[in-house]
């Protein structure tokens, strides 16, 4: 976030958008990684995928993996997108969020695996409103 001089906070996650163009995938503190259906087709719809970490880039790919490879990761449809249970990568690597955060710019590489930067989120957790 960007600081002005009057104190204020910049907000970089920007508007929701497109429902249907929109790509999106997050990361929960559970470890639970989410991406919507667009990101799952553009992805290829696979069954699995493996899970591969940059320390350096700080990123997390995903790469598309046949179900019976045993490093695989299987998906688990929920309400129009996928997600899978990654808390064993997440502890391996000491991935760590407070609260569940939306990755802003995930994007397809071009050996076909996606990016997911952790230093490039905006959390979304839902909170409630606390009066004095």
């Amino acid at each position: 976030m960007t600081t002005t001089d009057s104190g204020f906070e910049k907000y970089k996650g920007g508007p929701t958008g497109d429902r249907n163009a929109r790509m999106y995938a997050s990361i929960a503190r559970s470890g639970r990684i989410m991406i919507n259906d667009r990101l799952y087709q553009m992805l290829g719809k696979p069954a699995a995928v493996c899970l591969l970490y940059n320390r350096e880039l700080n990123h997390i790919a995903l790469q598309p993996a046949n179900s019976a490879d045993p490093d695989a990761f299987p998906f688990r449809a929920n309400n129009g997108s996928q997600y899978l249970a990654a808390v064993t990568f997440c502890t391996h690597y000491n991935i760590r969020v407070a609260a569940t955060q939306r990755f802003l710019s995930p994007r397809l590489a071009p050996d076909g695996n996606l990016i997911l930067n952790l230093s490039a989120t905006a959390s979304v957790a839902r909170r409630t409103r606390q009066d004095d």
